[in-house]
């Protein structure tokens, strides 16, 4: 008896965990987050935090924009803030975050509130840091800031790509005083980067993002998803994939209007050639009858008007 091969079904992997995933993200000195290191772990798996209000939800999330989106298009607190869009994109900023700043007093001797904070401008450097890790290709990478203010108040920062692990205990404690912090990070072989460009360019390289379409601006509005007033034009703009279109049709546009030019340059230059052809056959046909004539001068009898001189005499 005959026994067929069974058929083997091949299933699609697990993707859960594919690609660069989020292992543990970092604070120091962030926020309300004071003094020493505050860490989650995800372990590339997707999470949930949760707290109760004033927990530091927010806080966190703001850091993680902080490492990821460019300070100019960032949306801090979105997912607590109320009031309106001004109110609150204008609620926290990096400086309130290095800072510390965490409630307001009422200043009897000037009238106004005054904001409670835990740290002092240009006594303490904040650090956060990102470890992501891709067990496909068992490849590590770490981003990173650090952020200072300055005596003046004049926030500084240093930004760092590593592809490795990192932590804050083990490769960003005792930086020393904010002046020394840049020399530091290069003592200890950490190539600190001075623009959030530079730096944005960098990490997206090391994770394999693409610069098409900016995944961070996804993020960006994702992490405020509740706040979308066109969920309709959010996916449209962020989710769907155009495939190329616009490109594509300036491409055929371009191309077009190089085929028009094209045709406009061979159809001139065949009314060129067609007038050198009509103005060489005319040459070769006036050529013709000059060549034409001189032989006609050249048979007419040399002796005609003498011999009718001669006829005359003889008369």
């Amino acid at each position: 008896m005959n026994h067929e091969p069974q058929a083997t079904l091949e299933f699609a992997p697990d993707r859960s965990k594919a690609g660069f995933r989020l292992h543990q993200f970092s604070v120091l000195n962030w926020g309300t987050f004071h003094g020493r290191v505050h860490s989650f772990a995800p372990d590339g798996r997707t999470s949930l935090l949760s707290g109760g209000n004033g927990a530091g939800k927010s806080t966190l999330a703001d850091a993680v924009l902080t490492i990821l989106i460019d300070s100019r298009k960032r949306n801090y607190n979105q997912a607590s803030a109320g009031g309106g869009e001004r109110k609150q994109k204008k609620e926290r900023n990096e400086k309130d975050y290095v800072l510390g700043t965490y409630s307001e007093e009422h200043d009897q001797d000037r009238g106004y509130g005054r904001p409670k904070q835990l740290r002092k401008a240009g006594e303490s450097v904040t650090v956060l840091l990102a470890h992501f890790y891709n067990e496909t290709y068992q490849q590590d990478v770490t981003l990173a800031q650090v952020l200072w203010l300055t005596p003046a108040k004049k926030l500084e920062r240093a930004y760092v790509v590593a592809k490795k692990k990192l932590t804050i205990e083990g490769d960003f404690k005792d930086l020393g005083s904010p002046s020394e912090v840049r020399q530091k990070l290069k003592e200890r072989a950490l190539e600190p980067l001075d623009t959030f460009t530079l730096y944005s360019q960098r990490f997206h390289e090391a994770l394999y993002l693409s610069a098409d379409k900016n995944p961070m601006d996804i993020f960006n509005q994702a992490v405020c998803i509740k706040d979308i007033s066109n969920l309709t034009s959010f996916i449209r703009e962020y989710m769907l994939d155009d495939g190329g279109v616009p490109k594509k049709l300036e491409e055929l546009r371009n191309n077009f209007e190089e085929l028009r030019r094209t045709y406009e340059r061979i159809e001139r230059e065949k009314k060129r050639l067609s007038t050198s052809l009509r103005v060489g056959r005319e040459a070769t046909s006036l050529g013709r009858h000059d060549h034409l004539a001189k032989l006609g001068n050249s048979h007419h009898p040399a002796g005609h008007e003498d011999d009718s001189d001669h006829q005359a005499d003889l008369e």
